[in-house]
């Protein structure tokens, strides 16, 4: 997707009453397609709903030809609804796209155009909010494949970066395992408790 000026977007605004963003996710775990949009009402286009839910673009990154390589999003999680669909799952490799839409006065889409598209490499929960990073199919055909995330701990049982020192003998290196412990803040696998950790797990791209 090659980026777009703001004089290009400003031109499609002014042929529209409002504007809005789309954004469907198809998660890797389940084949779920989740469609939402950041406009207060039901978005429908090309027969397809899009639920209104809050969430805004914190970043993006280009490459030399300008293409968008790389892009954040946060969405809200205030009702901690999306920690179990992160916490459950390892989601990363989940493909994304992200649509402009002019809609006319009475919320109708006009015209759309992709924004992004792409896959899902990590995600941080932190507090009320969920940050999603995702690059572009090019990008990741630059790195190793996304395919061999594990959700795994790669820490060996009470080494010195696992720092376990309580009573249990035995490690499943699970998260679920890990939080039973009381240690999830050494937890080096596809996720953790409150965000994901700054210690790259093997094959994560960086």
């Amino acid at each position: 997707m090659k980026f777009l000026t703001a004089h290009f977007l400003n031109s499609l605004k002014a042929e529209a009453a409002s504007d809005c963003l789309l954004l469907e996710i198809k998660y890797r775990s389940t084949g779920h397609v989740w469609r939402v949009t950041d406009y207060d009402i039901e978005i429908i286009n090309s027969g397809v709903a899009y639920s209104p839910f809050a969430f805004t673009v914190e970043d993006f990154s280009l490459d030399s030809g300008t293409e968008i390589d790389r892009i954040s999003l946060s969405l809200d999680n205030t009702n901690q609804e999306q920690t179990g669909i992160y916490l459950n799952n390892d989601e990363r490799n989940s493909t994304l796209r992200l649509v402009f839409a002019a809609l006319d006065e009475k919320t109708a889409v006009i015209d759309t155009l992709c924004l992004f598209s792409g896959y899902l490499e990590n995600f941080e929960i932190e507090g009320s909010q969920i940050t999603l990073t995702c690059v572009s199919p090019l990008f990741k055909t630059m790195k190793r494949t996304l395919n061999h995330f594990s959700a795994s701990c790669i820490n060996k049982f009470r080494d010195g970066v696992c720092a376990y020192s309580g009573t249990d003998n035995f490690c499943n290196h699970t998260y679920t395992g890990c939080a039973a412990k009381g240690n999830t803040a050494n937890f080096r696998g596809g996720i953790t408790a409150s965000k994901v950790s700054g210690t790259m797990a093997a094959g994560e791209i960086k």
